[in-house]
């Protein structure tokens, strides 16, 4: 990790990383020892810590706008099936919870958190230890399928055995083949909201670490708002409306938004990370040893 973190000086600040599946604050902190280019760092060293409640929260608000949005309704009374119950996975378990799931099955490959787990919510809910490759979950009958572990897990077959009438959780790049399994989904009338509307919250809690902190920050309580224009709430509701006015898969949508987006320049530094990038390139950083790149 402090490797990690002398690649990421090299690199300039061109990109910022943060803690991610299969790392820790911990891991976060050994990069920072290297660079100021990392987020997540502990809360001793003046970090926003672990992310993953505030993920959580991001996918609660996903799947409150497409149960909105299927049929006007919300989490209470509706059954789910949640795959992973980790970091991310358990506080989304306990939201629902919290909401009045009508009940919840899930399943993780971490025999140790499983047994954990069992012992820290209600009768509503049951989690099973399966091996890994086993994806006995999308046999689940549920309302809505809940990805919070891998990525890559919707594919031909697995689609073909969902039960659910809604998609939406915090596992990145959810789909094997984007364009394939978008418009399978699309295809079974499925509402798959796609994980990067809705897994957000970590990289938003963790994005101005540098910049000091308000407590709650507005600037990351208005994504899990209604209100406002770019909030998890507004932006799902949009895609899925746009998805069905156009008949089109939901992630194609979204992709095309987020390619609009990421061309408007920064309000502060403009396009900054695109100029450093083609400083890099100019000096042909791949070439050079580690000091030269710093420097």
């Amino acid at each position: 990790y402090r490797g990690f973190g002398d690649l990421m000086t090299a690199l300039r600040g061109c990109y910022v990383t943060a803690e991610d599946v299969g790392t820790s604050v911990e891991d976060m902190e050994r990069v920072f020892e290297r660079t100021r280019f990392t987020t997540c760092i502990p809360p001793s060293r003046g970090g926003s810590g672990n992310p993953s409640v505030p993920t959580a929260r991001g996918v609660i608000a996903g799947i409150e706008a497409a149960l909105q949005h299927l049929d006007g309704g919300t989490i209470e009374g509706r059954r789910f099936a949640v795959q992973g119950v980790g970091h991310v996975g358990l506080p989304v378990v306990e939201f629902l919870l919290e909401r009045g799931a009508a009940s919840i099955v899930a399943c993780d490959v971490d025999a140790r958190l499983v047994e954990t787990v069992r012992a820290q919510v209600d009768a509503r809910f049951t989690v099973t230890c399966v091996e890994r490759g086993d994806t006995s979950i999308f046999d689940a009958d549920v309302d809505v399928f809940v990805p919070c572990a891998t990525g890559a897990i919707l594919n031909p077959d697995t689609i073909a055995r969902l039960r659910a009438r809604v998609v939406c959780g915090a596992a990145n790049n959810q789909l094997e083949d984007p364009a394939r399994d978008d418009a399978a989904l699309h295809a079974r009338g499925i509402l798959y909201v796609p994980d990067f509307l809705t897994n957000r919250m970590g990289i938003v809690t963790c994005a101005d670490e540098a910049a000091g902190y308000v407590v709650p920050d507005p600037n990351v309580e208005r994504h899990l708002e209604r209100d406002w224009e770019f909030s998890i709430h507004r932006t799902t509701l949009d895609v899925l409306k746009r998805a069905r006015e156009e008949d089109r898969p939901t992630s194609a949508i979204a992709t095309e938004r987020a390619d609009e987006l990421a061309e408007v320049a920064h309000p502060v530094f403009g396009h900054r990370g695109r100029m450093i990038v083609e400083g890099l390139v100019r000096d042909r950083w791949w070439g050079m040893d580690s000091d030269d790149a710093m420097s």
